[in-house]
Parts: C-alpha cells; structure tokens; sequence
C-alpha cells in the first residue's frame, strides 16, 4: 500500500477507498451535519421586549430563561440593533460634591422646571 508509507492508518485508506465506491465522492454528503437550532420569531421577539429600553438586565438570566447561551442573547441582541445597557455602580462622592450637586440640582429646578402656578399659557 503506498499510503502506509506516509503514515496513514490502514483502517482510514479502507474508510476512503469504500465511501469513494459507494458515493462516488469523498464530499460531505448533504444534510448530514449538525441541524443549525435558531429560535423560533415568536422567541426572539419575546426575548427582545424583555431586553429592549431596559437598564440592567442581565443577558445570563434572559439565558438561563430562553434555555439558550448567554453569546447567543448577545447575538440575537446585536443583529437586531438594540443597545444593551448594563447598570453601573455610581462612584463614592465626597461631602464637598454632594453639597455641589444638592444646589445645582435646585438651580436646575428653578431654572428650568419652574412650579405650575408660575406657568403662563
């Protein structure tokens, strides 16, 4: 055998020489992989309603709920252009800062949002 010369396994050249007798080709034959498993329209737009406009819900949990991966959420998110926001913990402030931000906020709300009685139609 001239293939045993270069390493290959007797068992694989008789494997080959047989699918070539019975198919004709040593090609994949059609329909025999793995079934691609995408989620049902009815799903994903479930899943997205449950994701889209929302602050801090986690792609692991709407995972766990679909019985899905959490890469798959992420992709069923990212095809359909919706922004994922996740929550973030505000950083500590100093006494200074709240005492800033306490009179800016009642500038702002004087300002820009004045009572109902002042409002002029």
């Amino acid at each position: 055998m001239h293939f045993l010369a270069f390493g290959i396994a007797r068992s694989t050249i008789y494997n080959i020489i047989s699918t070539i007798k019975n198919r004709g080709t040593l090609n994949r034959k059609l329909g025999s992989g793995r079934k691609s498993v995408k989620m049902p329209k009815r799903l994903r737009r479930s899943l997205l309603c449950k994701i889209s406009n929302k602050v801090g819900v986690s792609t692991r949990k709407m995972a766990q709920k679909f019985d899905i991966s959490q890469s798959y959420v992420r992709k069923i998110i990212k095809e359909n252009g919706v922004t994922y926001r996740k929550r973030k913990r505000v950083p500590d402030s100093k006494p200074e800062q709240e005492l800033k931000a306490k009179s800016r906020c009642l500038k702002l709300r004087r300002d820009f949002f004045p009572p109902q009685a002042q409002l002029k139609l």
